[in-house]
């Protein structure tokens, strides 16, 4: 009789576990891209970090609501995404020789808000082009 009690709580608890995962939303799924275009011998990862940042203040929508990091290579910027959900767009830029890798990462802001209902995908489809088009502008 325990063995059944115990089989019985230990399925229950994985299905709590899946639940709470589920309904939770322990793990955020990002919106993810990545763009490899040509660049000039000599440009550093800053400078193509630069000219993604000023390429993507020029996008017309969405519109960047706050530049959270600035740096070598790493750029965070938020934006207000649809119904209201704030959107991070996390960029990483790695340079060679002669190409600029641009990996972009887009997802909720709030840790309450796991789903958001588009957000992170429409942000990226929208500064996507853009980001392709600004190294390979530099050439």
């Amino acid at each position: 009789m325990s063995s059944y009690w115990f089989a019985a709580v230990r399925r229950l608890s994985v299905a709590l576990v899946a639940v709470v995962l589920i309904v939770g939303g322990a793990a955020v799924v990002p919106s993810t891209g990545r763009v490899e275009v040509p660049k000039r011998p000599g440009t550093t990862a800053y400078e193509v970090t630069d000219t993604v940042l000023h390429t993507l203040k020029g996008v017309p929508a969405p519109r960047v609501g706050e530049v959270v990091e600035f740096t070598h290579g790493r750029l965070a910027v938020r934006y207000g995404g649809p119904g209201g959900i704030d959107v991070a767009l996390g960029v990483t830029v790695t340079t060679d020789r002669d190409r600029a890798t641009v990996e972009m990462t887009a997802g909720p802001v709030g840790a309450r808000k796991k789903l958001d209902g588009g957000g992170s995908w429409s942000v990226l489809t929208a500064v996507e082009p853009a980001v392709r088009d600004a190294p390979a502008a530099e050439v």
